[in-house]
This record gives C-alpha cells, structure tokens and sequence, in this order.
C-alpha cells in the first residue's frame, strides 16, 4: 500500500470542503422549501430542522477552513479556495437568517 503524502491528504480535504460549499447550496433550497411547507401545512418542527441543519454546514464549513489555514499555511490558489469558502459560509448565514426571519413572520401570522 502507497502512504498518503501531506500534498495528497490536504487535496482531498480541499475536495471535501467544496463538497460541502456545494451540499451547503443545496441544503439553503431545501430550508427554503421547508419553511415554505411549514407555512402551508403549518408545521414548525421540520423547519426548524432545516434551520438547525443550516447551522450545523455553516460551522462544519468554518472549522474546516480554519483548520486548514491554521494547519497546512496554504499559498496561491489553494489559498483563494479555503477563502472562497469562509465567504460562502457568511453568506449561508445570511440566507439562514433570511429563512429563520420567514419561519418567525409566517409563525407570527399562523398558529403553528
């Protein structure tokens, strides 16, 4: 068996912090959906779920681009990626507040 050399191993931690930035897209649609759902059918627990699961990308996604900053000292483009992807985690917050002030406005009008 060929051992992993550091190059390799803070590659595929890149390609797995991508992975998240893109399940993070993904995840920001599906609580949009939910708190959607939630209005219509007034059902408050899966959006809070969504909500939840928002939070927990966002900081999987910040430890992970801190924890290589702090550990691998990445230059050039690698570099530009980990930022690229401590800048998506901001503006999945700022999307998460938008859902969760949705959720609040539509519990506020609808018993739920």
């Amino acid at each position: 068996m060929v051992p992993i050399t550091p190059q390799q191993s803070f590659g595929q931690e890149l390609e797995n912090l991508q992975g998240k930035v893109l399940q993070a897209g993904t995840g920001v649609a599906q609580a949009l959906e939910k708190a959607f759902k939630a209005l219509i059918l007034r059902e408050g627990p899966s959006a809070r779920e969504a909500l939840e699961y928002l939070r927990e990308i966002r900081w999987d996604m910040e430890e992970d681009c801190l924890r290589l900053l702090a550990t691998q000292q990445p230059m050039g483009k690698d570099l530009r990626k980990i930022v690229a992807a401590l800048r998506a985690s901001q503006v999945l917050q700022n999307l998460s507040f938008g859902v969760r002030e949705f959720f609040f406005i539509s519990k506020k009008y609808l018993v739920i």
